[in-house]
């Protein structure tokens, strides 16, 4: 939360006096109409709301768990390149990915493990 409210302190002042200056220079959107200054403001809680969110959620997650969420990403937008835009699969490509996963497997799996291991121990 304290990163959130870091990033909102430090943007906004910079934000403002961008649209001001788009104001002045009568280049900017924000107030020309309702659709488009609506969009501008909401843009703002559509942003913001997921990163709390996603902070609420990692501080209830074990780093493990975090670390392997975060590869889950990227993976879908290799795998959406590959099959819905046709990026071409090398076979160093295809082995790199395939590594990366392997590994990610065996780190889960022992972490899993290590996890189960504490709390057998009293």
């Amino acid at each position: 939360m304290s990163g959130l409210l870091f990033e909102t302190a430090v943007y906004t002042p910079l934000a403002v006096a961008f649209i001001a200056y788009l104001a002045y220079q009568e280049t900017g959107h924000f107030g020309a109409g309702w659709p488009d200054s609506a969009l501008l403001v909401l843009a703002g809680a559509v942003t913001a709301v997921p990163l709390y969110l996603f902070t609420e959620a990692a501080r209830r997650l074990r780093l493990a768990t975090l670390g392997l969420f975060q590869y889950i990403a990227p993976t879908l937008q290799f795998m959406l390149g590959v099959t819905v835009f046709g990026e071409p699969l090398g076979p160093s490509f295809l082995i790199t990915f395939a590594l990366i996963w392997t590994a990610l497997a065996l780190y889960s799996f022992s972490a899993f493990r290590a996890g189960k291991e504490k709390e057998s121990t009293p």
